[in-house]
């Protein structure tokens, strides 16, 4: 993939580098705040390769490339704009100073009054985004069951009409934390909600133990610990993400328990989060397990809402 190609089209549509205020991401999107938001191209910006939705929301022109590429096409982007990165803290300071009187209101309501985020969100103050890319059939399960790491990769031979074989192969996930499955459209987050990234199951923890859903090895924890990448020994893609704009705590209230390179089985400890931290810091604590890989499989089969704990399988993939 020509990551600098794609990093110098976004700079393009944004209006080059003397619009650009400031410039940071997160797990999966890159964080802009410009200086005069009529030079940016959205129509352009979502025709860049790679590039799967791009909207606004508190002061910031986010723009979504998912896991493992968002922070290469950032690499090259700061390097061709000629700028430094910014610190969480200094992103947030410029997008507030950018946003106007009616938006730090509405900033000033939800710090205050949290629960309504979700109907302000609902109500369309965010733009539309594209559909989602990620096509795999989903099912939703009836029930979650209890699993054995050992049953969590299968494979089977089916013979079709004209007697050509063919192997088919499952893959089932636990749940990354105790807790219990909400449906999507009750996540705080139009990104997650819609499943840009992938298909996705999303968990209200009981606890802040994040575990692992299976053997596989780690791709990425972030430094800031409320996310985590894993290659799965049967070739999955997942993203584990801790609360709803937790990037922004900055690394507080999570302890990282693995490091990137480290091989993991189903269960082991992966971080560990402070849920009241996350609370006191005006963030819901909903954790998302995405699949961003979901195109190469035939099916997911996800689990309907309820109770899970580590040994519930809440995801089966085919391919």
């Amino acid at each position: 993939m020509d990551y600098r190609k794609t990093a110098q089209e976004i700079l393009n549509h944004v209006g080059g580098s003397k619009n650009i205020v400031s410039a940071a991401h997160c797990a999966t999107r890159l964080r802009l705040v410009i200086a005069d938001n009529t030079k940016a191209d959205k129509t352009a910006l979502e025709n860049v390769d790679r590039v799967k939705g791009v909207f606004e929301a508190s002061g910031q022109l986010q723009i979504i490339l998912g896991t493992g590429t968002v922070n290469k096409v950032f690499d090259e982007f700061i390097a061709i704009a000629g700028i430094t990165a910014s610190t969480k803290a200094e992103a947030k300071e410029a997008a507030a100073e950018k946003q106007n009187w009616f938006m730090k209101a509405i900033k000033l309501l939800g710090d205050i009054f949290v629960p309504i985020i979700p109907a302000i969100v609902a109500s369309g103050f965010l733009d539309e985004k594209k559909e989602p890319v990620a096509e795999a059939p989903v099912t939703v399960a009836a029930s979650v069951e209890e699993t054995d790491s050992e049953e969590s990769a299968t494979s089977e031979t089916k013979t079709t009409s004209n007697n050509t074989k063919t192997t088919s192969s499952e893959e089932v996930l636990n749940a990354p934390v105790n807790g219990k499955i909400i449906p999507n459209d009750q996540i705080a987050d139009d990104t997650f909600a819609a499943e840009f990234l992938g298909k996705t199951v999303a968990i209200e923890p009981a606890d802040g133990i994040i575990t692992a859903p299976c053997d596989g090895e780690i791709v990425s924890i972030f430094k800031t610990g409320h996310a985590v990448c894993i290659l799965t020994d049967g070739g999955a893609e997942l993203l584990i993400h801790i609360g709803i704009d937790t990037v922004k705590m900055d690394g507080t209230g999570f302890t990282k328990k693995v490091s990137d390179g480290a091989k993991v089985h189903a269960g082991d400890v992966l971080i560990e989060a402070d849920l009241n931290a996350i609370k006191e810091a005006g963030h819901p604590a909903t954790t998302m397990m995405i699949l961003t890989n979901t195109d190469l499989y035939d099916s997911v089969e996800c689990a309907a809402p309820g109770t899970v704990t580590g040994k519930s399988s809440v995801m089966k993939l085919t391919k």
